[in-house]
């Protein structure tokens, strides 16, 4: 007795499949680790200690001034006192991160702040504390996430895809990319799960995949402390 020819074939192909749609599903864990570990080092905040002693151009010590004002009116706060203070190294962080910073660029990050609304900050505001300063943390913090926007607007879908995306993140996943951050100093842990929302394979149909997470985590961490 012979075998027919063409369900062999059509088994063949099944099996030849099966690798690509696998793939597909389960991204390969080291390149989401390296996904994960650069984006948190370019979102992250300088250590304010070495912000501080980073010499800005006149024009820059300008762009914090007002980009300070501005996160505060964004955030409905009136921020005084060593509160101030905190949030304007805090925020000298973050832009330190990014230089060198192009005008266009400069005013790109002014502009975002007039997206950044009270919900918006609601949702990514990774405190329950009421403390001064918290809120316009945030919203300076969120204008400084380049992958959020595509010049001075949210990118298209944004906020809307980014607050969903951020909601599907479990705690237990935010406290282990927190901890992660914070074992090498990268920025304000609070605020560092933020950057898995840059990493597109952590997320399918824009729900987090815990598994994908757990599989790369052990090897972003990796990363991160190669890259210290």
């Amino acid at each position: 007795m012979t075998c027919p020819r063409f369900p062999l074939i059509s088994f063949t192909i099944a099996l030849l499949t099966v690798p690509a749609v696998l793939a597909a599903q389960n991204p390969n864990a080291k390149t989401v680790a390296q996904a994960m570990a650069g984006a948190l080092r370019r979102n992250a905040a300088t250590e304010p200690i070495s912000a501080l002693a980073t010499k800005l151009e006149a024009p820059e010590n300008q762009f914090t001034r007002v980009f300070f004002k501005k996160m505060m009116a964004a955030a409905s706060e009136n921020v005084t006192g060593m509160p101030a203070a905190q949030l304007l190294f805090a925020t000298r962080g973050y832009y330190v991160t990014r230089r060198p910073v192009s005008d266009t660029q400069r005013a790109d990050y002014l502009a975002r702040l007039d997206r950044i609304d009270n919900g918006v900050i609601g949702e990514f505001n990774p405190s329950s504390s009421s403390n001064t300063g918290v809120r316009s943390l945030v919203a300076g913090a969120l204008a400084f996430h380049d992958f959020l926007f595509d010049g001075p607007q949210w990118k298209q879908g944004n906020p809307a895809a980014a607050t969903a995306r951020w909601k599907s993140i479990p705690p237990e996943a935010r406290s282990d990319w927190e901890r992660a951050a914070k074992e090498v100093s990268a920025g304000d842990p609070s605020m560092a799960p933020w950057s898995l929302l840059a990493v597109d394979s952590l997320f399918q149909d824009g729900k987090f995949q815990l598994q994908v997470f757990h599989e790369a985590l052990p090897l972003a961490k990796e990363a991160l402390q190669s890259n210290r």
